[in-house]
């Protein structure tokens, strides 16, 4: 701490103005902040401030956590390309949520524009996860996935009215469609509209 004189020429006037000069600062300067928590190296903070992450680098990622960090503790969320945790852990690429097991149990994997959907326990052989995605311009699809080789998904898909040819639509691809118990049988091929109506009509969805 030292005393500084700074000499300030005004209408002819001098003004000597006292004032402790701080390390590091002018005259009179005001008591720097306290810096905000930042993310260092080796460094843990409970809160983190910035307005901008950039996160790169061979196994870069995200990982969040339900208690402590450690293997046989996977993360509840990711967002990484890598195929494990820093821990070891097992996790899928993109960003993916988990039900509390990580690969083990439920969950659900954003990747290449498509929101997959694993049930717990995993996938069988040759099975596949439901999916939601756009599988074109006005053209939603959801499918419910396969129980193993050889399985036919059911597919749900929304489309616009200029995807669908001018008027929008919803399609359903499956064997049969089940409504409040009651039970919609698939017409062949070759099903004229009224053969189509019949069976609706039988199956007590029109009346």
């Amino acid at each position: 701490m030292a005393l500084a004189a700074v000499a300030v020429a005004s209408a002819g006037l001098a003004v000597i103005i006292l004032g402790v000069m701080r390390p590091g600062g002018p005259p009179n300067a005001p008591r720097a902040r306290a810096p905000l928590p930042g993310v260092q190296p080796g460094v843990s903070s409970a809160v983190v401030h910035a307005n901008q992450v950039i996160v790169f680098g061979v196994g870069e990622g995200i990982w969040i956590y339900n208690g402590t960090p450690a293997a046989g503790n996977p993360p509840v969320l990711s967002m990484s390309t890598t195929s494990a945790d820093p821990f070891g852990n097992a996790t899928v690429n993109g960003i993916a949520s988990y039900a509390g097991a990580g690969t083990g149990g439920a969950y659900g994997q954003l990747v290449n524009g498509a929101l997959n959907l694993v049930p717990a326990g995993g996938l069988p052989a040759g099975a596949a996860a439901g999916q939601v995605a756009m599988q074109g311009s006005g053209y939603l699809a959801a499918q419910s996935g396969t129980n193993g080789s050889g399985d036919t998904p059911a597919i749900i898909a929304a489309l616009s009215a200029s995807a669908a040819g001018g008027t929008s639509a919803i399609e359903l691809t499956a064997g049969q469609v089940v409504l409040q118990g009651g039970t919609i049988p698939q017409p062949p091929p070759s099903a004229t509209a009224s053969a189509i109506i019949t069976a609706l009509t039988a199956a007590g969805i029109f009346t």
